[in-house]
């Protein structure tokens, strides 16, 4: 059951990003970075929660209704890479990073995180 009351106790600030690495064996271990989580994390993991309740309420599940806020003063660092520049990038990297900056610009995924996973 999701309440306000667990929505409102669901906090990450203060916690670290911990991502997932893969071993020589394949097995997938967690690795911290010690670095906080920011504001934006947060309000992306509000962002699909407040989607996935939506989703349940039009498949007629019972879900209370309540105001999910996001926090305030989250800072805009999303760039976009030009046409021009994604050729250039890509007429100038090695073989390998040519793939790799291939399935990051298509897909969308940030090199910071999800992009970091993936390797």
């Amino acid at each position: 059951m999701i309440d306000e009351k667990l929505v409102s106790d669901y906090w990450r600030s203060g916690k670290t990003r911990i991502y997932a690495i893969r071993g020589k064996e394949g097995k997938l271990s967690m690795a911290d970075t010690y670095k906080p989580v920011s504001g934006a994390t947060i309000n992306r993991d509000l962002a699909v929660l407040k989607r996935v309740l939506n989703i349940a309420r039009e498949w007629k599940y019972p879900v209370q209704q309540f105001k999910i806020r996001e926090l305030f003063g989250e800072e805009g660092k999303e760039r976009i890479v030009t046409h021009e520049e994604e050729l250039a990038y890509l007429a100038a990297a090695p073989e390998l990073l040519k793939d790799f900056a291939a399935i990051a610009i298509d897909t969308g995924l940030r090199p910071d995180s999800e992009l970091r996973v993936m390797t």
